[in-house]
């Protein structure tokens, strides 16, 4: 922190917009993958938590290293969404 106040480094940094952007439609085309995959729920269910859990561990993972910040949320519901519907 204090190397950050003398400096004028930011504390966090976020991805621009396209990285974001990538980044939201590749978790979405993967629900979608593993949808078109797993035909059964239970298996789907199971994938999806998987995925959601990797989702999850990158983003915590890229912040503590490189403080980062990763959108999670938009990340997850598209994930989601996509493999319900």
């Amino acid at each position: 922190m204090l190397s950050a106040g003398l400096d004028g480094l930011p504390l966090l940094w976020a991805w621009n917009v396209w990285g974001e952007v990538i980044w939201i439609w590749s978790w979405a085309i993967t629900g979608s993958l593993l949808a078109a995959y797993f035909r059964q729920p239970t298996y789907l269910g199971l994938a999806v938590g998987a995925a959601l859990l990797s989702v999850y561990g990158i983003c915590l993972i890229v912040l503590i290293l490189y403080s980062c910040w990763i959108a999670f949320i938009p990340a997850a519901l598209t994930l989601g969404s996509s493999a319900i519907i």
